[in-house]
């Protein structure tokens, strides 16, 4: 398992690479790659295996590396095989796929024998040389390179996203989100739940994401809108409101959760943001 002391995030594109010292193009011994942005919660990602299993291919064989994604050791020492952030940005609230601190790499075992061997994304058996009855058999780790750490300004997220545009409010990647709330959260999403004891709002903020202010706002006719909750330049966000509660919990990608009485009409929320005034 890799930690690294500066965090890294998901920008476009790949983005670590894990190597490992294969010495050709199709002596390829593999491994399943997990991430964490703890160092407690790991999640995996999605794999397929294409070679036949029907046999064992032994000790000496090939594999084709095109029939093989998202497992270390697709390619010989020296190439990186490189992965997405991107893949697992949906994967669990316990993921901040902006700031991984920990890399894990678990070889496969590679045999068709279904009481040992290890299997994909799918289910389906990973076939790789196996047995490899010498003292390194298995997979060989080199080096796991990360590509661009995280970001806590929001000029150095622009730049890691290849966002050119000076206006915080402009929706760069299109996504319905606004570039600095997207900066601030993560993904810009509120999750609402109503009940007859009134309405819940949950949503991420990473609080390690400095130079932006973050505040919930309420509207009936979604023209007037009031703040609900405050955050200022990365510190807790706490109600501007008197029927508002506010919960934290996390450490550096907070869960928020706003509580709000039952509404005797219709009523909109959102997330609103603007830079931080220089001091």
């Amino acid at each position: 398992m890799a930690e690294f002391s500066q965090p890294f995030g998901d920008v476009p594109g790949p983005d670590f690479a894990v190597f490992e010292n294969g010495f050709s193009a199709s002596f390829l011994e593999l491994a399943h790659v997990e991430v964490s942005s703890d160092g407690v919660n790991f999640f995996r990602f999605p794999s397929s295996s294409l070679t036949a299993s029907s046999t064992d291919i032994g000790e000496g064989g090939s594999v084709d590396p095109t029939d093989i994604r998202n497992l270390a050791g697709k390619y010989l020492a020296g190439f990186g095989t490189p992965f997405d952030l991107a893949e697992l940005r949906s994967a669990s609230p316990e993921l901040d796929t902006q700031r991984i601190t920990h890399v894990r790499v678990i070889d496969v075992v590679g045999t068709n024998d279904p009481t040992y061997g290890s299997t994909d994304a799918s289910g389906g058996l990973i076939i790789d040389p196996y047995p490899t009855p010498y003292f390194s058999s298995g997979f060989d780790l080199d080096a796991v390179g990360a590509f661009s750490e995280t970001a806590t300004t929001f000029a150095a997220w622009k730049s890691a996203q290849g966002i050119n545009d000076p206006d915080p409010a402009a929706d760069s990647n299109q996504d319905g989100v606004a570039n600095l709330i997207e900066y601030l959260t993560g993904t810009g999403r509120i999750h609402l739940s109503r009940s007859a004891g009134g309405t819940q709002l949950q949503f991420p903020r990473l609080a390690y994401r400095l130079g932006g202010n973050l505040s919930v706002e309420s509207s009936t006719d979604l023209v007037h809108w009031s703040a609900l909750a405050r955050s200022i330049d990365g510190g807790p966000i706490t109600s501007t409101h008197q029927d508002t509660l506010v919960a934290e919990s996390g450490v550096a990608m907070k869960r928020v959760t706003l509580t709000l009485p039952a509404a005797s009409g219709p009523v909109f929320y959102r997330l609103a943001a603007a830079l931080t005034p220089a001091p």
